[in-house]
């Protein structure tokens, strides 16, 4: 009897609580009502081991979402992470949401980030 109820109880934790693990890291963000760009610095997570792993991205903007998988780019010297660049076309400030199972460092509207220029880091303009 009780393993059935060990097992039912592994299974429940299966289907309900590891879905919600999947996200790590959401943020919202209005951007200013002016045209520019908004860039979206993210790190990879390192997995059980030291390498990092690939990272899911999902962005919801408005009436528009995109969504990504970026690598990190294997053997032993990996990257840190990834920026996406977006432009922000209308005088408007629709808010954006960043979901992600990486961790989110920034998210703002201006300058290029250091990141950008960074070796360590991808870069993908969506």
């Amino acid at each position: 009897m009780k393993r059935k109820t060990l097992a039912a109880t592994i299974m429940v934790f299966c289907v309900f609580a590891m879905p919600l693990t999947v996200w790590a890291d959401s943020r919202s963000y209005t951007p200013p009502a002016q045209k520019g760009n908004i860039y979206i610095v993210i790190r990879f997570t390192k997995g059980g081991g030291v390498l990092p792993q690939d990272t899911n991205v999902s962005i919801r903007w408005g009436n528009w979402s995109k969504s990504g998988r970026f690598n990190p780019g294997g053997g032993r010297t990996g990257k840190d992470g990834f920026v996406i660049r977006l432009r922000h076309a209308k005088n408007d400030s629709v808010p954006l949401t960043v979901s992600t199972d990486g961790s989110i460092q920034n998210i703002y509207q201006g300058d290029e980030p250091r990141e950008w220029s960074n070796g360590n880091y991808h870069t993908a303009s969506w």
